[in-house]
């Protein structure tokens, strides 16, 4: 018969050898008994531990404690993942057939994920695994995953946000060592962790119905974002699953500070409009030209009369000069005078001792007034 009392905790862990069965006393204290002895009564069962227990070195800050596997011939079909233990003996802490696997060391997002020696390696990549399939438990690594992009509603008109979106009904345990072999206890450096990182939000689930359980695993919101007077959340959960956090923290980062009051700025005085144009000014009125002067009256004498009934006609007189304007444009030329009137009917010469002598035609007429200028 084995017993083992764990340093610190206030359960005992007992495994049996073959042919022994564990069973519990008359104080409920487990004990061993061969598997076809009958049970006697034991008022002793609670007794206290052995003083040659030492204390477990797979203790951690979490209050949990990493068991030794159980003896090959104790394996069982049933192994809960995050306690340390590989109760079904497939060599990691949980059913191995239903695990994602995440190293950010030897990991590779092209991965499978689905084999210990071939890990994903980042935890976006692993909970897109697990949502598209059946396995529901994810074990991490020690080490930091920054959260990849991903949509906080259906993809389309709602935004991108670097969180991890946790899926309905899954386990994530962190603090592995991975590697060869690394997948059952837990790192013996309590200080190694394996961390969850996302900005303004670590980790959220939406419309939760059965619940997520978080086994040594760290939240950690890294960044409130670029707009002013923005939160930090480490974990958003909405709907009616229960959720479970064991041995591990969450973290919300600092929001930022509103944004600083500043006063307006007061409208610079712009100048009047442009006036209009004005409109184009009338035309001037026509000129009042002063009426042409009158032509002058014929200077030359009229043609030698005929005997009796010649008649002398004048010249024909200027126009008159053009009249002033008083208007634009200047006003043209006064028009040409009327044709003076023809000379007036002379009388006969006379005849003397010297000879006949002509009578001279008389003066032409008066030319008519010039046309007015223009």
């Amino acid at each position: 018969m084995l017993a083992m009392w764990v340093h610190g905790c206030t359960d005992t862990v007992v495994r049996c050898r073959a042919g022994y069965v564990p069973d519990d006393g008359m104080n409920g204290a487990q004990r061993c008994v061969p598997a076809d002895a009958t049970v006697a009564a034991d008022a002793n069962a609670d007794a206290a531990p052995p003083a040659d227990v030492a204390p477990d070195a797979g203790f951690t800050d979490a209050g949990t404690a990493d068991a030794p596997p159980p003896p090959m011939d104790a394996c069982v079909a049933t192994d809960p993942p995050g306690n340390g233990v590989d109760e079904n003996c497939d060599g990691v802490d949980g059913v191995r057939a239903d695990t994602v696997f995440v190293s950010s060391v030897d990991g590779s997002d092209t991965a499978s994920g689905l084999d210990p020696a071939s890990p994903v390696r980042t935890v976006s990549r692993a909970l897109d695994i697990a949502a598209a399939g059946t396995r529901r438990t994810i074990l991490v690594a020690v080490g930091t995953y920054t959260a990849l992009p991903v949509a906080l509603g259906d993809g389309g008109s709602d935004g991108m946000l670097t969180a991890h979106r946790l899926v309905d009904g899954i386990t994530v345990a962190g603090r592995y060592p991975g590697g060869t072999g690394g997948w059952v206890a837990h790192a013996s450096d309590a200080a190694a962790r394996s961390v969850l990182g996302g900005t303004t939000v670590a980790a959220f689930a939406r419309d939760l119905r059965t619940g997520v359980t978080l086994l040594d695993v760290d939240l950690e919101s890294t960044s409130p974002g670029s707009f002013p007077g923005s939160s930090c959340y480490g974990l958003i959960v909405t709907g009616g699953g229960v959720v479970t956090v064991r041995g591990g923290a969450v973290r919300a980062c600092a929001g930022s500070n509103a944004p600083t009051a500043v006063p307006p700025t007061p409208p610079t005085a712009l100048g009047g409009s442009r006036g209009d144009d004005g409109s184009a000014g009338g035309r001037g009125g026509a000129g009042c030209g002063m009426a042409g002067l009158g032509g002058s009256g014929g200077v030359l004498n009229g043609n030698t009369g005929s005997p009796g009934t010649l008649v002398g006609t004048g010249a024909l007189p200027l126009g008159g000069t053009a009249g002033i304007a008083t208007g634009t444009p200047t006003g043209g030329a006064g028009g040409t005078g009327d044709r003076g009137l023809d000379g007036t009917t002379v009388a006969l010469g006379t005849a003397s001792a010297q000879g006949y002598v002509v009578a001279s035609g008389g003066a032409g007429g008066t030319g008519g007034t010039g046309g007015g200028g223009g």
